[in-house]
């Protein structure tokens, strides 16, 4: 099982993404996290339910 930290430096390192994005609110971001690719990859998503699920 993963430690914590090393979740979230996965998580970070999947879903921060730079460079130029429109948002829906029409600014322009230069940093973009998106969840989408963890919920997106089966063994990604499985790590943060296991460590949810940890007692």
């Amino acid at each position: 099982m993963t430690s914590d930290a090393a979740l979230a430096r996965d998580i970070d390192a999947t879903c921060r993404l730079t460079g130029s994005f429109t948002l829906r609110s029409g600014q322009v971001a230069s940093k973009y996290f998106d969840t989408y690719l963890v919920e997106s990859d089966p063994p990604r998503r499985r790590a943060p339910a296991l460590t949810l699920r940890r007692p």
